[in-house]
Formats: C-alpha cells, sequence, structure tokens
C-alpha cells in the first residue's frame, strides 16, 4: 500500500500512502464533473468498506487494513472536508450576515 521509496520521513510516507494519494487527488480535482473524482471515490468506498473485501482475507487482516486507514488516513479525509466546509460556511455568512 505505500509507493516504494522507504527512505523518506515519516511525514512523506504518510503522503505516500495510496490512500492518501487517493484521498488528496479526490479533493483536489479540478474537474469533478469529467469523472475523475468519481471514480476515485468509487475506489475509495471499494477500498475500505470491510462488507467488499474478499472472504477469503480472515478478520485480523480486514481490522489491520481498516485500523491503517483510521490512523494513516482518516485525518486527512476529515481535515479537507473541515477545510472545505469552513470556506464554504465563511462564504455564506461573509454574503449572508
Amino acid at each position: 500500500m505505500r509507493v516504494k521509496n522507504t527512505n523518506l520521513p515519516l511525514t512523506s510516507l504518510q503522503d505516500q500512502l495510496l490512500l492518501n494519494v487517493i484521498i488528496e487527488e479526490l479533493i483536489n480535482d479540478k474537474d469533478p464533473e469529467m469523472g475523475g473524482a468519481v471514480q476515485l471515490s468509487g475506489v475509495l468506498r471499494l477500498l475500505i468498506d470491510p462488507e467488499n473485501m474478499l472472504s477469503a482475507i480472515n478478520k485480523s487482516e480486514k481490522a489491520d487494513f481498516l485500523n491503517l486507514f483510521y490512523k494513516q488516513s482518516m485525518h486527512v479525509l476529515i481535515g479537507k472536508i473541515s477545510y472545505i466546509t469552513c470556506v464554504i460556511c465563511n462564504q455564506f455568512y461573509f454574503f449572508n450576515p
């Protein structure tokens, strides 16, 4: 799940985690109507939905993967959503006092 270069500091490794790259691309998509963001959101949903994981994978592997997501990627996803929400709220209150 990580891009190969392991000589990077921890923050760079977190930036290179495939889940974080998907989230960054999803959030920063300049033209979401063209389908890139829709496809990436589908990929992200498939990756983190335990019901979609193969039944051959044991429960501890599912738990390990979800643990990795919550520890390494959830803050990236929530941080971006919170930032966008704050920007939208500030624009709304600025134009509608």
